[in-house]
Formats: structure tokens, C-alpha cells, sequence
């Protein structure tokens, strides 16, 4: 399981008996007018979340989340627009879907997802982060977005997923605000376009979290290239940032061949 004490990269697993065994009191399904929900490290009954009929804003943390219960309270709660997910585990599959959902906010955050498959279809959404390992991702109705924050930090290996990596941000285009990781500045150039996507990005700030190695070099250009429009550009410079075995000799030998 996930040690939610640390913020590192990695020593993610401890041991079942580290979490808090806490069942929900029966009473607080009883709130209907409830608004906002914070959960941590404690056991619930998604399928009474129906009474929720005014929740807007759920956190969830630390708690073992199943892809059903995951589902269910995304179909139960009719009006929410901003939901948390704060190393949870134990989930299959994420699935935030549905015709009416007035999801506005994501945030996926270091969360042990077990198929490593995430499907959003939120045509409200306006701000979408994910931090954890490496997933593929399946969207739809992506086109209001403001803000994406993605950092796959945890990732231990390195492979040639630069070309998922293009197709998922394409999906983003339309996000005005970017901020990337490491290990997409060192993976993206793998791809089948590594001088830059066409068509571009809508991106206005990007914002990089960079070690300043030469392995992510090509990476930096990659977003240059593929924002056209950007007004602002952050470097986040963190050394300690994980660099993978990949010569920079090898990945000019990619780029030309």
C-alpha cells in the first residue's frame, strides 16, 4: 500500500495494518444538504452517497477504493464539481464518466491504480492534475480545459511511451495552463513527432520540472516548439529530479534515424 507520509518518489508500501480501520457513522449519510466532503483513511457505503443530492466537492484519501465504488459515486452525486483522490488504492481501473457530469476539477494524486488505465469523459472540466506512475489514459470532451498538471515522478522505468505521451496531449490542446515533469521532458522526444506536435498547443504558461540535465534538453525544445501562443514560461529547476540511463548520444542516434 502507499506510506501517505512520504512525498517522495519512491518507498510508496507499507504494510495493510499501517491504515486507520474506520467505518462512516450511518449519520452522516443523513446530511442531505451537505456541500462539501473530506474522507480520509476510513471505510464508506458508496452506494448511500444518493442522499448527497447538493455535494459539489469530495476528497477522498488513504482510503482502498474500488473501480465499482469508484463509479458508483460518480453516479450518485449528481451535482459534484471538483473531486480529490489522494493515495487511494487498490483501484482496478479509474472511470469518471457520464452524460450529465458537471465535473470541473480532477486531481489524481499518487494514487495506485492497478490496471494503470484511466477513462475521463468530463465536457465541463477546467482543470485536470494526475501524479503517480505512468498510465494510459482514454479521453473525451476535453476541449474546456484551463489548467493540466502531469507528473509521473513514480515512474521506475523508462520506455518509448513518447508516443502515447503525444496523443494525450492532444487531447489536452486546448489547455491555456501546463505544467510537466521530468520524465516527460526525457520520454516526449520518442515519439513519432520529437521536434514538436502539430497541430499546436493552446498553451500560454508552460511551467517545467527540470533537473537542467541534458537528457531533457530535447524535451524543452519539444514544448517550445509545440506552444506558439505561450506568454509565459516557468522553469521549476528541482536537481534531485530522477534521470534515466538514457545517453544523450542515443537519443540524437533516435532523433536522426
Amino acid at each position: 500500500m502507499w506510506d501517505e507520509n512520504s512525498d517522495n518518489d519512491e518507498g510508496f508500501f507499507v504494510s495493510d495494518e499501517y491504515f486507520t480501520k474506520f467505518d462512516l457513522p450511518l449519520s452522516i449519510y443523513g446530511l442531505k444538504t451537505l456541500e462539501a466532503l473530506k474522507l480520509f483513511s476510513c471505510n464508506f457505503d458508496a452506494s448511500m452517497f444518493k442522499s448527497f443530492g447538493s455535494l459539489r466537492h469530495l476528497s477522498l484519501g488513504r482510503i482502498e477504493l474500488s473501480s465499482s465504488s469508484l463509479k458508483a459515486l460518480v453516479e450518485n452525486c449528481a451535482v459534484l464539481e471538483s473531486l480529490s483522490l489522494k493515495r487511494c488504492w487498490n483501484t482496478g481501473v479509474i472511470e469518471i464518466k457520464g452524460a450529465s457530469l458537471r465535473l470541473e476539477s480532477l486531481s489524481i494524486d499518487k494514487c495506485h491504480v492497478i490496471h494503470s488505465w484511466i477513462t475521463i469523459e468530463a465536457p465541463n472540466l477546467r482543470f485536470f492534475k494526475y501524479c503517480g506512475e505512468f498510465c494510459t489514459f482514454e479521453l473525451n470532451s476535453t476541449g474546456r480545459i484551463d489548467e493540466v498538471v502531469l507528473d509521473f515522478g513514480l515512474q521506475s522505468e523508462f520506455g518509448e511511451v513518447g508516443p502515447l505521451l503525444s496523443e494525450l496531449f492532444r487531447d489536452f490542446y486546448a489547455a491555456k495552463v501546463l505544467t510537466v515533469c521530468s520524465f516527460i521532458l526525457q520520454a516526449i522526444p520518442t515519439s513519432e513527432e520529437p521536434l514538436g506536435l502539430k497541430p499546436c498547443l493552446h498553451v500560454k504558461h508552460l511551467i517545467l520540472k527540470t533537473a537542467m540535465h541534458e537528457n531533457e534538453l530535447y524535451g524543452v525544445r519539444f514544448f517550445l516548439n509545440s506552444c506558439p501562443y505561450l506568454e509565459t514560461l516557468t522553469i521549476d529547476i528541482d536537481p534531485a529530479k530522477r534521470i534515466f540511463e538514457v545517453s544523450i548520444q542515443n537519443l540524437i542516434n533516435f532523433l536522426l534515424n
